[in-house]
């Protein structure tokens, strides 16, 4: 199991570097927050894993695109090193997402379209009618 100590943010809130875990085995990835909760994903409820860098060193971290509506629609976990390496560790931990991408969850009052599919919504409906 790799187990790895940084920040997180769970939909709105943030927890700074130091306070949050990341957790990966083949069965499942939980980030837990300090008093912001856990979240925990079986692999069949990931889409993918995503490094994403806001500012270098300072705010990068994974971003994870799940399928869960009961979950925070924003789940990343902030790092110290390097995003793409974090994400092979996770990958070799054996945590390796299979949900369709179809299937993600949009952030609240953002639109997550796969090339061919509907949007999901949650939260704010963003331009779309019905």
């Amino acid at each position: 199991m790799l187990t790895v100590r940084g920040g997180a943010r769970l939909g709105y809130a943030n927890v700074t570097i130091a306070f949050a875990v990341l957790q990966a085995s083949a069965e499942a990835l939980s980030v837990r927050a300090g008093a912001l909760g856990a979240v925990s994903f079986r692999p069949d409820e990931v889409v993918s894993i995503e490094p994403f860098v806001w500012v270098p060193v300072l705010a990068w971290g994974l971003r994870v695109v799940h399928t869960r509506d009961d979950a925070p629609a924003v789940v990343r976990f902030w790092c110290i090193g390097s995003p793409r390496r974090l994400r092979d560790r996770v990958l070799a931990a054996g945590f390796v997402p299979s949900a369709p991408a179809t299937s993600a969850v949009a952030p609240e009052g953002y639109a997550l379209s796969p090339v061919g599919a509907a949007p999901r919504r949650r939260g704010l409906d963003v331009g779309h009618g019905g």
